[in-house]
């Protein structure tokens, strides 16, 4: 049998015919198994992602390539595409195309996103010390004069901690609460021999919110649990020092 494609479109729909034109000329103008999303559903959480969830298990069942035009609007950022990329390929593995850069492919997403982590790490820490050296010459009496030429005589908090990452570390907080909530049910699953599909299944029965529904109270579409939603969960309390 001859190895399928799923061409992936996201964003409004003149976004979508640019990328089904990109699409099929990175597969040498072979027509791929379309599957468009719904306009602005890519803003969404991506377990509520209802079409990607449809074009990734169709990868899974026929041995097609998950295939986009670009990382760009895929996700929130590309470093989150790539991280969830990086996750679909080493849990299912599954064959990935990214039109705009040929270079990430399933053998080397991993390289990419691990990269792409200690690029953010370093850029995170070179922002630390400037900031820690500004803060030295304030504490000597001097004044220190900005890029922008501005004079700054003191730092105030979202100099000294940025919001980002005080909202960083809150997210992460609520949602280490939120998975350690539903993680006895996960458990009693894994413990039972249930696989990641199974147990998704389970929590949908049993009505189980999601952690984005406990996320955001006020949702019109009721969420649903899919297996790289326990994934998640699971490689998240693992990366927290628990046990899986």
């Amino acid at each position: 049998m001859k190895p399928s494609n799923a061409g992936f479109l996201f964003g409004t729909s003149d976004t979508q015919k640019q990328q089904r034109i990109a699409i099929k000329a990175a597969l040498d103008g072979k027509t791929p198994n379309w599957f468009a999303e719904p306009e602005a559903q890519n803003k969404l959480h991506y377990d509520e992602r209802t079409t990607l969830h449809k074009a990734l298990r169709f990868c899974r069942t026929e041995d097609a390539t998950f295939c986009i035009a670009s990382l760009k609007g895929f996700m929130n950022t590309e470093h989150e595409a790539l991280t969830y990329l990086n996750i679909e390929c080493e849990s299912y593995g599954i064959r990935i195309s990214v039109a705009d850069d040929p270079i990430i492919t399933k053998g080397s997403v991993n390289l990419i996103s691990a990269a792409a982590d200690i690029q953010r790490e370093r850029i995170a820490a070179k922002s630390k010390a400037a900031v820690a050296s500004i803060q030295e010459k304030l504490n000597r009496g001097e004044t220190h004069i900005s890029k922008s030429g501005r004079t700054i005589t003191r730092l105030g908090p979202k100099e000294t901690q940025s919001a980002s990452a005080i909202g960083q570390a809150s997210n992460a907080r609520l949602a280490q609460n939120r998975d350690d909530e539903v993680w006895p049910i996960i458990n009693q699953c894994i413990q039972r021999g249930m696989g990641l599909t199974a147990t998704a299944r389970h929590l949908n029965e049993i009505g189980i919110r999601t952690p984005a529904d406990r996320a955001h109270h006020n949702r019109k579409v009721k969420g649903v649990w899919y297996a790289s939603t326990v994934r998640n969960i699971i490689r998240r309390r693992e990366k927290n020092g628990g046990q899986a």
